[in-house]
């Protein structure tokens, strides 16, 4: 895992990314953070590790759509963003989104 795969997954969604891959990209976030210091990381490890439990149960293709399109929407520029702080709050941001996205979910 690296920053491409960050990359793909902004620029495809999840339907290019199996869920079980969320956990060594969450992992990834995790180590990268703990590594560089970025918290934007830490706070994306976040967000994937709870996309990744979402798949424990039944996903209705609407609620993954929805959160593909917030990683579409949020995801490149906060990878792009050079201030750590600016970044950080771009990740709290799309955590929120992301979890607002599964509080809503409808389950079949």
């Amino acid at each position: 895992m690296d920053q491409s795969e960050l990359r793909r997954l902004a620029s495809q969604g999840l339907g290019s990314f199996p869920p079980e891959g969320l956990t060594d990209l969450a992992e990834w976030c995790r180590d990268f953070c703990w590594a560089s210091g970025n918290v934007r990381y830490c706070i994306l490890n976040d967000v994937f590790a709870m996309i990744h439990r979402a798949w424990d149960a039944p996903v209705l293709a609407s609620t993954s759509n929805a959160i593909s399109d917030v990683l579409w929407l949020e995801l490149p520029p906060l990878l792009t963003e050079q201030e750590n702080e600016a970044a950080r709050v771009l990740a709290v941001a799309m955590r929120s989104s992301i979890t607002a996205v599964l509080a809503s979910r409808h389950l079949p």
